[in-house]
């Protein structure tokens, strides 16, 4: 056929910027084709080139009869101003947690079980890692070491324990743990930046000022180190997150209609070492509680729906309306990548034990 005489690097100029559901058709083509597509050299450049985005929003419903949780995707983020909708997407395990996602791969945890998973939406693939080391978990944590060329899953324990599982190898081994001892308060969801995965975590250690504070702990996924990042505002910190390709932190005092997003300098973040407060500033304050970014844009909900803001045009408009406007609800939102992570798995989600 025409494109199996195509150059190696005519055809990833060309495939790469299709979108993955066009690619899995495309793997039928021919036996070239297919093995083309489905190369790590050309799923590593096709996630970098991806300019697609997509958010996925975790709603759950603060009812007991009413446990069940809902995720949804909005494509196109420059169309999110022109509200595009909902499309729901179905994953076969309920109730779960994502904690983050990494080359549009997403992490996710039962609340109630003993497995993991690894779940590409876009192309719905998923992977699951049962075998998990017999602890209690306090974080997780999931990222990709550029030295090893590798996925890597950290799971700190209660017990003071942490092990780091390697998708090459499918194995766990314990490394180092944090030095601080943390609290039971877990972390909601993870901050991937720079090569290193951040918490804001709490401290039991004692602390000169505080009878509790909070500080970032950063990992990084390649030396397999931890590291302490202190905050501007160590008790009212509630997330951290990136704005504007600079680590920033999200803090929010007593009064709700007080928050404050607070910038750290790139020069500073990139050194694990670096742990002081001058390097912060604030970027934002606003009148409202912002939970979680996407991009440049602000998110946050009420008991209607949920809320974007553009810091920059100071703009906000109403994103997903909710049905039910007399529950309330918890809403966690998180940026994804289209890709074509995890290719390889052949389970897909339609192939599971028929949970939706």
């Amino acid at each position: 056929m025409l494109y199996d005489h195509l150059s190696e690097d005519l055809f990833a100029d060309i495939f790469t910027r299709l979108p993955p559901k066009s690619l899995l058709r495309f793997q039928s083509l021919s036996k070239s084709s297919y093995a083309r597509i489905r190369s790590r050299d050309f799923i590593r450049l096709h996630t970098l080139r991806s300019p697609n985005k997509f958010i996925i929003i975790h709603r759950v419903k603060l009812e007991e009869e009413a446990s069940s949780k809902s995720i949804y995707t909005i494509h196109s983020e420059g169309q999110l101003s022109s509200y595009a909708g909902i499309t729901p997407i179905d994953y076969p395990l309920n109730p779960f947690n994502v904690v983050g996602t990494c080359n549009g791969i997403v992490f996710v945890y039962e609340s109630y079980g003993d497995a993991i998973h690894l779940w590409n939406p876009s192309i719905r693939r998923k992977e699951t890692i049962h075998e998990l080391p017999s602890t209690s978990p306090t974080i997780h944590g999931f990222g990709f070491d550029p030295v090893l060329d590798d996925y890597k899953i950290l799971r700190i324990s209660k017990e003071g324990t942490t092990f780091v599982y390697t998708m090459k190898t499918r194995t766990w081994r314990e490394i180092a743990s944090p030095t601080s001892q943390l609290s039971d308060h877990t972390p909601s969801s993870q901050c991937l930046f720079n090569g290193a995965l951040h918490w804001v975590v709490w401290c039991l250690d004692h602390h000169p000022c505080y009878s509790y504070y909070k500080y970032i702990l950063r990992f990084d996924l390649s030396s397999e180190v931890f590291s302490t990042i202190e905050l501007p505002d160590p008790r009212e910190t509630i997330a951290v997150t990136v704005i504007k390709g600079c680590l920033s932190v999200i803090s929010l005092n007593d009064n709700v209609d007080d928050c404050r997003i607070w910038m750290r300098n790139i020069a500073a973040t990139a050194t694990a070492t670096v742990t002081a407060t001058a390097t912060w500033s604030v970027f934002l304050k606003l009148n409202t509680q912002a939970h979680v970014t996407h991009g440049d844009l602000l998110f946050s909900h009420d008991s209607e729906g949920i809320i974007v803001f553009n810091p920059e045009t100071k703009t906000r408009f109403k994103l997903v309306r909710f049905t039910d406007s007399k529950s309330s609800y918890i809403v966690n939102m998180t940026t994804c990548v289209e890709s074509l992570g995890l290719l390889g798995v052949e389970t897909t989600c339609d192939e599971t034990s028929g949970k939706k």
